[in-house]
């Protein structure tokens, strides 16, 4: 009977799955609220869109260097730790964007100041998250079983599509 449970759940048999699927579903919280949050800050603090603009590119081009410097890389001996060690960049970037902003609030820094300090974030952040799909890929091919492995990748892209589109919501919310 349990056999015939774990056999119809799929991925979700597989233990790491469930483990894997979670920081996917923590860290796709990330993904989809913190370029919303950039655009929505960089745009109160320069209302006219360059600082917008410079934010986001930033976020992107740090992003399309990551993929160049994966491209040329070998897959991860631990793809796990390569996500994990993303994850924590990417936070870094982040508390040091805070700690930045909490240092500087009462100065009121010129708008350039700030967005350069947000864009130095963003690049940072688009670089760590380069790294994160290629290594997911790597992990799944070698923990889910190829049975499964379909399944197991449209789960993740699902949850990924529900992240994308429910962030911008969330976090237009938040800043509203």
């Amino acid at each position: 009977m349990l056999t015939n449970l774990y056999t119809s759940l799929g991925p979700y048999s597989v233990p790491v799955f469930r483990t894997l699927l979670g920081a996917a579903l923590v860290s796709g919280i990330g993904d989809a609220l913190i370029p919303i949050a950039f655009a929505i800050e960089s745009h109160r603090v320069e209302p006219s869109g360059w600082g917008f603009t410079l934010v986001l590119l930033s976020l992107r081009l740090g992003r399309l260097l990551g993929m160049l410097i994966v491209r040329h890389t070998k897959p991860a001996a631990n793809p796990v730790s390569v996500m994990i060690a993303s994850d924590v960049v990417r936070f870094s970037a982040q508390i040091g964007l805070f700690i930045w902003l909490i240092l500087h609030a009462d100065h009121n820094s010129e708008a350039i100041v700030t967005i350069t300090a947000f864009s130095i974030s963003s690049g940072i952040y688009g670089l760590a998250t380069a790294f994160i799909q290629p290594a997911r890929f790597t992990a799944m091919a070698r923990i889910i079983p190829s049975k499964h492995r379909t399944q197991a990748n449209s789960w993740m892209s699902i949850f990924g599509d529900i992240l994308s589109i429910v962030g911008p919501l969330v976090s237009s919310i938040i800043m509203i």
